[in-house]
């Protein structure tokens, strides 16, 4: 299963729907997946379940990628709030601040 594209995740799957919450790797500013609803709730194999779930996370952990922005620099993902557009190189308002370009 992929790890989670920012630092900081959390699964908020709830009675046949998968749902995860990213948060900006600076900010902490949250983004939540577009819902999964589970067609095997109440389904006894639990590696069918298990099998819908990560499919369910790596689908969230793909559009979450869509929704961040990737620092070139120190490779953090974030808010479009935290990504700087420069003349130069985009980059996280942290790495612009101290000159890492």
């Amino acid at each position: 299963m992929l790890k989670p594209i920012t630092k900081k995740m959390t699964d908020e799957s709830e009675g046949g729907v998968y749902r995860f919450t990213f948060c900006c790797d600076i900010c902490g500013s949250p983004w939540q997946s577009n819902p999964f609803h589970s067609d095997l709730e109440g389904t006894p194999d639990s590696r069918i379940r298990e099998s819908e779930y990560n499919a369910a996370y790596e689908r969230a952990n793909r559009e979450a990628m869509n929704w961040f922005s990737r620092c070139p620099v120190c490779k953090r993902f974030l808010c479009d709030k935290c990504f700087r557009i420069l003349e130069e190189q985009d980059m996280c308002v942290e790495c612009a601040d101290t000159g890492n370009c």
